[in-house]
């Protein structure tokens, strides 16, 4: 009896050194754990999945190919890269096929149906998501990657309509396919859908997801975001406030439209508080998101244009692409004449001053006063807040944004009228930025700006 059971022993031990020996069931392992630990530090999970690519395809280990590919998919869906994401998946679409890998197919697919949905391409996103559907068949039904999928799937055609019973069955037929541990998912699903109809509901299921331990970070950030709805439907501005920045606080994914959404909470939020220096602040970050969204998609739009896809604005992509240029110069159209109405002048003092960014086009903002000022100048002067903060630690956003006009040698009646104060409150700012800066007192302060 003792001899069998040290026979047994001895089997069960082989069997566990082979697995660990077995060089594609190792590398597997590794890209799996890379993978499933990308939010800890996505830049270097991107650069280990590149590493695992050129390892897998020298010994055919296709899954670790496959699943290193999909960190590289999670990468670029981070950053919201449209043109590099898809680029991605169709990588991943590709050699799923040529694995005969239908999980990793239809994940592709879904990937894909996220960004048709974000270029507002509905059709796109609904075959794809339909398409990944059918290809799940080809896989166990009871494999638990086949059931996250499946549920991902329905979740995502949950989004795809409007009517909330069409919404709930979506989100039912997708907690059928999760285990007792991921139901987090359902609810966090549910408490979206729950938002237009209910709020009390909505704000159960949230909390409820949130009580999940190990919930992926982009769910929590959903919970967090509808408690802020919630809390803003109820008049509760600070909780507004408090759940937004915990949200903020989550490191992973988080769907840029979301943070948007978001950011226009707590921006109504701060309106109602009357607090104008956080109000600033976020509609800053809001601009500054949107522009960065508006870039990703028109790089996209333009890449799907030259490889013949077909944009919901019309079936011709070279019409589509059209009246994408016509609605932008009739956007810009009334922006400047918006503009040219506003009587407030800067003098020709400051205006004869060329950089090498559009000049001109910042001081259209100081004339209208718009709050995304910032925000250009940035653009224009990337370094400027930085190399401030590291002169002086201590020095806060309304100063800078200060310093940002003697940057740009804005004379002291004219600061007075963009910013709605009296010369003398600007000369005392100037006088408390030389203490904070220490700038010598024989030195003229516009000088010394345009000089740092």
């Amino acid at each position: 009896m003792r001899v069998l059971i040290l026979f047994i022993f001895f089997l069960t031990s082989t069997f566990s050194i082979a697995q660990e020996n077995d060089p594609q069931k190792k590398l597997l392992k590794e890209t799996q754990a890379n993978h499933n630990n990308f939010n800890e530090n996505p830049k270097k999970a991107f650069e280990k999945a590149v590493l695992f690519i050129k390892n897998a395809k020298k010994i055919n280990a296709h899954k670790a190919e496959l699943t290193a590919i999909m960190t590289q998919c999670k990468y670029y869906r981070n950053a919201s890269d449209y043109e590099k994401f898809m680029e991605m998946t169709k990588k991943l679409e590709q050699k799923a096929k040529l694995y005969n890998e239908p999980i990793y197919e239809a994940s592709a697919k879904v990937y894909q149906s996220e960004i048709y949905y974000h270029n507002s391409q509905p059709k796109k996103w609904r075959a794809a998501l339909e398409y990944a559907l059918k290809v799940l068949e080809k896989s166990p039904p009871d494999d638990s990657l086949t059931m996250l999928t499946r549920s991902n799937i329905y979740i995502c055609l949950s989004n795809y309509h409007t009517d909330f019973e069409t919404r709930i069955k979506y989100i039912k037929k997708s907690n059928e396919n999760q285990y007792a541990k991921e139901l987090y998912m359902g609810y966090s699903n549910l408490a979206v859908v729950f938002y237009k109809h209910n709020l009390d509901s909505a704000k159960h299921y949230a909390l409820l997801s949130l009580k999940a331990k190990n919930a992926k970070s982009d769910y929590i950030f959903n919970n967090y975001m509808v408690l802020s709805k919630v809390a803003l439907k109820e008049e509760k501005y600070q909780d507004v406030i408090n759940y937004a920045k915990k949200a903020e606080e989550i490191k992973g994914y988080k769907d840029w439209y979301n943070i948007q959404l978001l950011y226009a909470n707590v921006i109504d939020a701060y309106e109602k508080l009357n607090d104008q220096e956080n109000l600033t602040k976020y509609k800053s970050k809001n601009d500054s998101l949107t522009i960065l969204i508006s870039q990703n998609q028109k790089k996209y739009l333009l890449r799907a244009l030259n490889e013949n896809e077909k944009p919901m604005f019309g079936k011709n992509a070279i019409i589509a692409f059209s009246v994408f240029v016509i609605l932008l110069l009739i956007i810009f159209y009334f922006l400047l004449r918006k503009s040219l109405k506003r009587k407030n002048t800067i003098s020709k003092e400051s205006e004869t001053n060329i950089w090498n960014y559009d000049y001109s086009k910042l001081v259209e903002i100081l004339k209208n006063k718009d709050k995304s000022f910032m925000v250009h100048f940035d653009e224009a002067f990337p370094e400027f807040s930085k190399k401030l903060l590291e002169l002086n630690p201590k020095i806060v956003q309304s100063e800078i944004e200060f310093c940002a006009l003697l940057k740009l040698k804005i004379p002291t009646k004219d600061i007075a009228a963009y910013t709605n104060i009296e010369a003398k409150t600007v000369r005392n700012k100037k006088y408390r930025i030389r203490r904070k800066l220490n700038i010598p007192d024989g030195t003229d302060i516009y000088q010394w700006f345009h000089d740092f």
